[in-house]
C-alpha cells in the first residue's frame, strides 16, 4: 500500500469499526482535514489541506484496501468511498432498486395519455420476439382492438393473428371491451384466413369479475394484460429504463475448490 494513502486505510478501518454493515460513507474536504488534524497527519492546517489537493489531482480514484476504493467528485468537492458488495448485499440492492425501478415506471406510465399507452404497449409488442408484424389500426376506428400481431408457434409452425385492445383507465376492465373484442373476433374467424385468432386486453387494471368470466365461457380465446406484467415486459426488454452495468463478486466457493486463499470476500 502506498504510504500516501495511509490515512485513507486509517479512516476506512475506522469507518469499517463503527459500521460493520454500510458498504460506503461520504467526506467533504473539510471533514477530511479535520480528521488528518485530529489523527495527527499533521499539525498545520494549510498542509493538510494540500496534502488532499496533490491526492485529488493525481488521480480521483483509487484502491484503499482489498474491497475499499475511494472516488473524488471535483464538482462537489467531496469523497466517496465504497466497499465491494457481498453476494448477499448485492442481492438485497438488487432487489430494493428493482423495486424503486417497478414503482418509478409504474408512476410514469400512469400519468401517460392514452394513445401515448397506446404507442407503449405497441413497441412492447414490437420488442417481443416472438410476435411479428404489428399492425396499428387507423386512429378513425370504431373500437374492439388497436393493433394486431402475429404469434409464431415454433413446434407446430402455425400462426396466431391476435388482436390487442389497449385500455388506459383506471377502473377494472369492464364486460362490455370483452364482449367488443369477442365480437371482432367473431367476424374475423367468419372471413377466410390461413391464422387463427384470439385477443388480448391491455390496461391498468385487473380486469373485473364479469368480463373474467366471459373470458372463460367464449368461444374465444382473450387473455389479459395488466400494468405489473406491463412493467415485467418493460425491464425485461428494457424499454423505458436500462442496464447500467452489472456488479461482479468474488466466488468464494471456486476458490475453496481449488484450495486457494480467498483474499477478498467481498
Amino acid at each position: 500500500m502506498n504510504s500516501e494513502l495511509s490515512f485513507f486505510v486509517s479512516l476506512v478501518r475506522d469507518h469499517e469499526s463503527r459500521y460493520s454493515t454500510s458498504p460506503y460513507f461520504v467526506k467533504d474536504n473539510d471533514d477530511l482535514i479535520q480528521y488528518y488534524l485530529e489523527e495527527g497527519y499533521s499539525e498545520d492546517y494549510l498542509e493538510a489541506e494540500e496534502y488532499f489537493e496533490r491526492i485529488s489531482s493525481e488521480q480521483t480514484s483509487f484502491i484503499v484496501s482489498n474491497n475499499w476504493f475511494v472516488i473524488f467528485e471535483v464538482l462537489d468537492n467531496v469523497w466517496i468511498f465504497r466497499r465491494t458488495l457481498t453476494e448477499r448485499e448485492s442481492e438485497k440492492y438488487y432487489n430494493a432498486n428493482n423495486k424503486l425501478l417497478k414503482s418509478l415506471l409504474k408512476e410514469n406510465i400512469l400519468q401517460l395519455k392514452p394513445f401515448q399507452f397506446e404507442e407503449l404497449i405497441f413497441e412492447i409488442f414490437s420488442k417481443l420476439g416472438e410476435y411479428n408484424y404489428p399492425i396499428k389500426r387507423p386512429y378513425s376506428r370504431d373500437g374492439g382492438y388497436e393493433f394486431t400481431v402475429r404469434y409464431n408457434d415454433s413446434i407446430t409452425n402455425s400462426f396466431d393473428r391476435i388482436c390487442v385492445q389497449v385500455k388506459h383507465e383506471k377502473s377494472p376492465v369492464a364486460v362490455s371491451h370483452t364482449r367488443a373484442l369477442i365480437g371482432v373476433l367473431d367476424t374475423i374467424e367468419n372471413r377466410p384466413s390461413k391464422f387463427r385468432s384470439r385477443g388480448i386486453i391491455v390496461s391498468l387494471q385487473e380486469p373485473s369479475k364479469d368480463a373474467r368470466e366471459c373470458a372463460s365461457h367464449s368461444s374465444k380465446s382473450v387473455d389479459f394484460i395488466s400494468i405489473n406484467r406491463i412493467i415485467g415486459l418493460m425491464i425485461d426488454n428494457q424499454i423505458g429504463c436500462k442496464n447500467v452495468y452489472m456488479s461482479r463478486v468474488i466466488d468464494i466457493d471456486y476458490w475453496n475448490s481449488i484450495g486457494g486463499e480467498v483474499l477478498c470476500l467481498s
